[in-house]
Parts: C-alpha cells; sequence; structure tokens
C-alpha cells in the first residue's frame, strides 16, 4: 500500500502541477494579450489624441477664417451701403441733369425758332430794302434827268442870243420844273448842247459854255428851284468871270 499510495501521491503532484503550469501558462497567455491590447488602446488614444489636436488646431483655423471672412463680410456690406447711397446721390443729380438738360434744350429750340424767324424777318426786310434804295435811286436818277430839261429850258431864256444873262425869277423857275416834269412824262429827248447830261447813281451834270469859257456842276437829284437857280447864277458868273444878279 505504501508504494501505491506514494506512486498515486507523486502522479498526483504531477498532475497538479501541470495543472498550475497551464492555468499559469493560460494566465501568462491572458496578461500578455492584455498587456498588448493595453498597448493598443495607447497607441489608439494617441493618434486619437493627434487627431483630436490637429481638429483644434483646424477649428481654430477655420474659425479664425470665419471671424476675417464675417469682418470682410461687415466690410463689404458697409461698402455695399455707402455705394448705394451715393448711386441714389448719383441718380439724384442724374435726375436733376436731366430736367435741366431738357429745360436748356427746349430753350434752345425757342431760341433757333425764334432765331430762324428773325433771320426770315430780316431777309424780307432786306428785300425791302433793296426794293426801296433802287426805287430811291431810280427816283432820283429820274429827277436829276427831270433837272436837266429844265435847266435846258432856263438856259434858253436866262441868257441871250450872246451868252450875256438876262435874269430869271423863282416863280419862273418854279414853272420851267413843272414844264420839265410834263416833258419828261412824255419824251425821252436829250437836253441840247449847252447843257451836257451824263446818266450815273442819281446824278446828272450842267455844262455851260460862254464865249469860249465852259463851267461844270454835278447835280445830286434834290436841288429846290431857289437852289437851282443859284447853281445856274454862280455857274454864268464863273464862265463869264462876272457877278451875275437876277
Amino acid at each position: 500500500m505504501g508504494p501505491f499510495i506514494t506512486s498515486f501521491v507523486v502522479v498526483l503532484a504531477v498532475v497538479l502541477l501541470a495543472c498550475l503550469c497551464g492555468i499559469s501558462s493560460h494566465r501568462l497567455q491572458r496578461a500578455e494579450k492584455a498587456e498588448a491590447e493595453y498597448k493598443k488602446l495607447q497607441t489608439s488614444d494617441a493618434y486619437h489624441k493627434d487627431q483630436a489636436r490637429c481638429w483644434e488646431t483646424a477649428f481654430d483655423t477655420v474659425s479664425d477664417r470665419a471671424k476675417k471672412l464675417a469682418a470682410e463680410s461687415d466690410g463689404l456690406k458697409k461698402r455695399l451701403q455707402e455705394a448705394g447711397d451715393e448711386n441714389r446721390r448719383l441718380s439724384d443729380q442724374l435726375h436733376k441733369k436731366q430736367t435741366e438738360l431738357a429745360a436748356v434744350s427746349l430753350e434752345h429750340d425757342h431760341l433757333k425758332l425764334h432765331c430762324t424767324t428773325l433771320r426770315a424777318d430780316y431777309d424780307a426786310l432786306k428785300i425791302e430794302h433793296d426794293k426801296r434804295m433802287a426805287n430811291s435811286n431810280r427816283m432820283r436818277i429820274e429827277r436829276a434827268e427831270m433837272l436837266s430839261t429844265a435847266i435846258s429850258l432856263l438856259v434858253d431864256e436866262a441868257f441871250d442870243q450872246n451868252g450875256s444873262w438876262t435874269g430869271v425869277d423863282d416863280d419862273r423857275v418854279t414853272e420851267v420844273l413843272h414844264r420839265a416834269v410834263a416833258q419828261r412824262l412824255k419824251s425821252e429827248d436829250k437836253p441840247d448842247e449847252l447843257v451836257g447830261y451824263k446818266s450815273g447813281q442819281a446824278t446828272a451834270s450842267i455844262t455851260i459854255r460862254v464865249g469860249g469859257s465852259e463851267c461844270r456842276h454835278e447835280l445830286s437829284g434834290g436841288e429846290s428851284p431857289e437852289e437851282l437857280l443859284r447853281i445856274l447864277k454862280e455857274m454864268a458868273g464863273d464862265a463869264s468871270g462876272t457877278e451875275v444878279s437876277a
């Protein structure tokens, strides 16, 4: 019995020892596995901490950028508001200038029409003026021709055949002038050789010859009978060299 019990105890001890070794080995594996898991978790935690720090840095960067963009947005809003105010002010000025331009354009058209009317009136007045000047010149020429005719008649009566002054009064000059007008209306005969006549701008010339002397005078066509008689006397005196009286 003794050896059997000893063997049994030895076997039991070996079995227990094997069990203990197995249990220790299993626990060791579990410890190693747990340690590996722990290290893995530590590594994962460090990674996540790094990621968290990166995200925090990115968030801070984005936050700063967002603040900067918000400030720029506020500045742009302010500039937009100022631009809107300036645009309204410029629009008001433009409307005012357009109103002034419309008024000036209307005044310009009115003045242009007025100038056109004045130009038409001027042209009409110029035509009338030219017509009156032509009529005036024609009448002065006709009167000068009448005076030449009258002088030709007065010379026949104022001088004798020897060229001496015989005298003539104012009434006779007036009568002869009236007769010259009547003759001028009936005939286009030129004066005789004692009265030289030339056509011009309302002028006629008188030429008196006494002895071998000659005297010339220019007429304007507007002389009165008294002036005509005075001119005739002065010419007679100049031609004869003596003073002539009526």
